[in-house]
C-alpha cells in the first residue's frame, strides 16, 4: 500500500501485495475498533489481540492515525510505551491488521467496499468521550448507527453470515464496547442506536438479536511520547485495565482471560468498579486537574515536585476519606477493601516518572462535576450521615472557577479563562493584541498561554430561561457570595452540569442548600483574587478554625439573600471570611447587604452573663448530657401538664435522672411534637451537635451514645465536650 495522500487505507504489508491478499487479510480481520485514540489503543486493542483477535481500526475524523502506519512500507504494528516506576520504558508492539478512516470521501468509500470482506466480526470498539455519548447526534454516534446499518445489510443480504466458524451452528453476535466512563455507557449507546433506529423494524430487530451493548469500564492513566502524540505512552496497566459487564454470557470469553480484563456477571459488582473508578479515581482526578491547570501546572507529574505538592495532597486525602469513601455503604473487611483501594490508586497518581495533562483532563468540564461529583453527593444526601463538607465544596468551587470566562463572548462555544493570580482585566487586553508566547493545543479546538495568562474550555449549559452558564458566572466578577448564589445553584441543579437536581427534594434541601451557599462563598473568594493554593492552605492548617472536614452547615447560613425571614433567629456559624481577603475590598450592593450584614452579625462572639453553666473543674456541679437536658426544671413542668395522676412529683424525683428523661423524652418528644420554646431548644441543641438523623429518628439510645464517647474520658472528656459547645455557640469560653 503506497504512503501517499491518494492511499485510502492501510492493510498489513506482509499480506497486501496483490488484491487477493488483500481479500484473504480483510477475511482475518475480526474485530473493528470506531476510534484510534491512545486509551483505545493502548487498553482495548492489546486486550482484543491477546484474545486472539485480529481488530482494525477506523479513524473517525482525520488521516493522522492513518498516515502514521503509512509512513513505512515495513510497519506491520504500532508502539505502546509503558514508564515503570523506576523510570525504565518498556515498548511492545502492538498487530494491527488494518487502518481505515471517514477523513474524507474517497476513504469511506474505501471502507465501504472493503467491509463486506471482513465476514468474521465479533467485537465493534467504539473510542468515545463524555461529550461523544452527550446525545445520539454527536459525530460518533450517528457515525456508529451507520457502521451497524451496513452490517445489517449485509447479513440481509447474506454476504454476512450469522454462524462462527467452527460451524457449530450457534448465530454469532457482534458485542458493542465503549472506551469512556460514563455510567451504563453500553445501555446508554443502545439507547441512541434504537433512537436512530425507530420506524425501520429490521435494523430494529437486529440490533436486538445480533448485537451487544456491554457496559464497560476502563482504567489505565495515558499520555504520549515525548515529541511523538502518535505514541501511546502509559502507566504499568492496573489490576482492573478493563472491566466488562456479561450477565448472559453473549460476550467471546477468551477476552476475559487476558491480563488486566475483569468480565463481571454479577451487575452489583461492576456497579461498584464503576462507582469507584468514577467517584474516587475520576472525581480525585478532576479535582486535581482543574487546582493544577489554574495555577499553571500542566502536568500530574508535577505533584511531587511542586512547592504545595503536599497540601493538594492532603486536600485529596480529606476529600476522599471525609466524602468519597464514606457514600459507599459497606461492612469492615469492604471499608478496608475500599481503603486499598484508595492507597493505590494514590501510589499511581504519585508515579514518579509519569504524569498526564491537566489541561486535557479538564475537557468536557461542565460535565465533570455532574458525572464524577454528583454520585457521591447523591449518596451522602441518602445516607445516615449527610454531612456534605467543604472539601467537596472547594472541588465545585474550583470547577466552576475554571469555566469562569473573561467575556462572553466565545468563538463556536470555546471560551477563555485567566489562571490564578493573574488580572482578568490585563489577559483580556493581552489577547486583543496577537498571541505572544507559546500557544499550546491541549485537545481539539482548544489551548492555553501560559506567557498571556489565557487557557480555553467549552461550555454549551443554558437554564430553562436561555441564559447560559458562562454569562451567569461571568456577571459574578467583584461580586459578594450571597449574589453568586443564583449561578451556583443553576450549574448545580442542571442536568448537564451538577445534575443534583434528581437527587434534590424537601428531605435533602437543607444540605444541598449548604453546600450551594459553600461553594458560593469559596468561588467569590476565587474570583475576588484569592489565589486557589492560599485558600486551600488555609483550610488545610485550619488557619481561621475552619477546615475542610468543616460541614458546609457549619460554614455559611443557607438563608437566602432573597428570600431571607427577618424574624428568623440567628445561630451562631464562623466567620466563613478572613480580614485577609481579597473578597472585603470589593463593594456591597443593595441586594448583598442583607446577607453581609447577618453574616457579620452571626460571626460575632459574645460573653454570656447570665448562666447556670459551670466548668468541669466544680465537679458535680458541671451539670451537662442528654439526661440533664431533658430534666430541666421547663421540661418537667411542661411534662406535669400531662402527666398521669398516679405520677407525683415526689414519685418522679425518686427516680433515677435516666428513668426520669425517658419519661420526659416519650412524653414530650415522642407521644407528642416537641413544640415548645423549652422541647425546641434540646432539638436545636442535638441538632447543632450533628444529631440530626437520631432526633428525626427518636433514638435516644444512639444519642446517649454519642455523649458516652466524651463521659468515658472523665474530666478530659468533660473538658472537650464544653469546649465544643461554648464554640459552636459563640460564647466564649476560659
Amino acid at each position: 500500500m503506497s504512503s501517499s495522500s491518494d492511499s485510502t487505507h492501510w492493510l498489513p504489508p506482509a499480506t497486501s501485495s496483490s488484491s487477493a491478499s488483500d481479500a484473504a487479510s480483510l477475511h482475518d480481520i475480526d474485530a473493528l475498533c470506531l476510534g484510534t485514540g491512545r486509551f483505545l489503543r493502548s487498553v482495548l486493542v492489546p486486550a482484543m489481540v491477546n484474545a486472539g483477535f485480529c481488530p482494525a481500526l477506523i479513524q473517525p475524523r482525520g488521516r493522522s492515525f492513518l498516515d502514521y502506519m503509512l509512513t513505512t512500507q515495513e510497519r506491520s504494528t504500532y508502539e505502546v510505551d509503558t514508564i515503570e516506576p523506576s523510570g525504565d520504558v518498556s515498548t511492545i508492539q502492538v498487530p494491527c491488521y488494518g487502518v481505515f478512516s471517514l477523513g474524507r470521501t474517497s476513504d469511506k468509500h474505501a471502507l465501504v467496499e472493503c467491509l463486506p470482506k471482513m465476514t468474521r466480526i465479533r467485537i465493534l470498539g467504539v473510542g468515545v468521550t463524555e461529550h461523544g455519548l452527550s446525545s445520539k447526534d454527536t459525530s460518533v454516534m450517528v457515525d456508529l448507527y451507520d457502521l451497524l446499518h451496513l452490517f445489517c445489510t449485509f447479513f440481509q443480504d447474506g454476504i454476512w453470515t450469522c454462524k462462527d466458524d467452527d460451524d457449530d451452528g450457534v448465530e454469532s453476535t457482534i458485542a458493542v464496547l465503549s472506551t469512556d466512563n460514563v455510567p451504563n455507557n453500553g445501555s446508554l449507546i443502545q439507547r441512541y442506536m434504537n433512537e436512530h433506529a425507530s420506524g425501520n423494524e429490521q435494523m430494529t430487530q437486529f440490533l436486538k438479536d445480533r448485537i451487544v451493548f456491554a457496559n464497560t469500564m476502563l482504567d489505565r492513566i495515558t499520555s504520549h511520547r515525548d515529541n511523538d502524540p502518535m505514541v501511546p505512552s502509559c502507566e504499568p496497566a492496573p489490576e482492573k485495565a478493563l472491566v466488562i459487564l456479561d450477565p448472559s454470557n453473549r460476550f467471546p470469553p477468551q477476552i476475559g482471560q487476558q491480563k488486566g480484563v475483569i468480565v463481571r456477571t454479577s451487575k452489583s459488582e461492576f456497579d461498584l468498579d464503576v462507582a469507584l473508578k468514577l467517584q474516587l479515581c475520576n472525581g480525585t482526578h478532576t479535582a486535581l486537574a482543574h487546582l493544577l491547570a489554574l495555577t499553571k501546572t500542566v502536568n500530574t507529574a508535577m505533584l511531587q515536585t511542586a512547592d504545595s505538592g503536599t497540601i493538594i495532597l492532603r486536600y485529596l486525602d480529606a476529600l476522599t476519606k471525609q466524602q468519597i469513601l464514606p457514600s459507599f455503604s459497606a461492612d469492615g473487611s469492604t471499608r478496608a477493601a475500599h481503603d486499598a483501594f484508595y492507597e493505590d490508586w494514590r501510589r499511581r497518581l504519585l508515579h514518579p516518572h509519569f504524569g498526564m495533562s491537566t489541561f486535557f483532563i479538564t475537557q468536557n468540564g461542565p460535565a465533570k462535576g455532574g458525572i464524577r461529583f454528583s454520585p457521591t453527593v447523591a449518596s451522602l444526601l441518602s445516607s445516615s450521615d449527610p454531612s456534605l463538607r467543604l472539601s467537596l465544596a472547594f472541588a465545585y468551587a474550583v470547577l466552576l472557577r475554571w469555566l469562569t470566562p473573561f467575556n462572553t463572548t466565545s468563538k463556536n462555544g470555546v471560551f477563555r479563562g485567566w489562571f490564578d493570580g493573574m488580572d482578568p482585566k490585563l489577559v483580556l487586553e493581552e489577547c486583543k493584541k496577537f498571541d505572544t508566547g507559546t500557544v499550546v493545543e491541549y485537545a481539539d479546538g482548544l489551548a492555553y498561554n501560559l506567557d498571556q495568562g489565557w487557557y480555553e474550555f467549552k461550555c454549551n449549559l443554558y437554564d430553562k430561561d436561555g441564559r447560559s452558564l458562562t454569562d451567569r458566572l461571568s456577571a459574578c466578577h467583584s461580586r459578594q457570595p450571597a449574589e453568586c448564589e443564583p449561578a451556583i445553584w443553576s450549574y448545580i441543579l442542571h442536568e448537564e452540569g451538577g445534575n443534583l437536581a434528581p437527587y434534590f427534594s424537601t428531605a435533602t434541601e437543607s444540605d444541598v442548600a449548604s453546600l450551594v451557599a459553600a461553594v458560593s462563598v469559596l468561588y467569590a473568594r476565587l474570583l475576588a483574587g484569592d489565589s486557589v493554593l492560599s485558600v486551600l492552605r488555609e483550610l488545610v492548617e485550619k488557619d481561621f478554625g475552619i477546615g475542610l472536614d468543616t460541614k458546609c452547615s457549619d460554614f455559611v447560613s443557607t438563608a437566602s439573600t432573597f428570600e431571607s425571614d427577618i424574624g428568623e433567629p440567628l445561630h451562631y456559624k464562623s466567620q466563613c471570611i478572613p480580614d485577609s481577603s481579597a473578597l472585603m475590598d470589593l463593594p456591597i450592593s443593595n441586594d448583598a447587604i442583607q446577607a453581609v450584614v447577618t453574616a457579620e452579625v452571626q460571626s460575632v462572639i459574645v460573653v454570656d452573663l447570665h448562666t447556670h453553666l459551670l466548668p468541669p473543674s466544680h465537679g458535680p456541679l458541671c451539670l451537662w448530657g442528654i439526661d440533664e437536658l431533658l430534666t430541666y426544671h421547663y421540661l418537667v413542668a411542661e411534662y406535669f401538664i400531662t402527666a398521669p395522676a398516679d405520677m407525683t412529683p415526689e414519685k418522679f424525683y425518686s427516680l433515677s435522672k435516666q428513668e426520669q428523661a425517658d419519661i420526659v423524652w416519650k412524653s414530650l418528644f415522642v407521644d407528642r411534637l416537641p413544640i415548645s420554646e423549652a422541647c425546641r431548644g434540646v432539638i436545636t441543641t442535638l441538632t447543632s451537635l450533628g444529631l440530626k438523623r437520631e432526633v428525626q429518628s427518636r433514638d435516644l439510645k444512639a444519642i446517649r451514645i454519642f455523649y458516652s464517647t466524651y463521659r468515658q474520658d472523665g474530666m478530659e472528656g468533660a473538658k472537650r465536650f464544653s469546649e465544643k459547645v461554648f464554640d459552636q455557640a459563640g460564647v466564649e469560653y476560659s
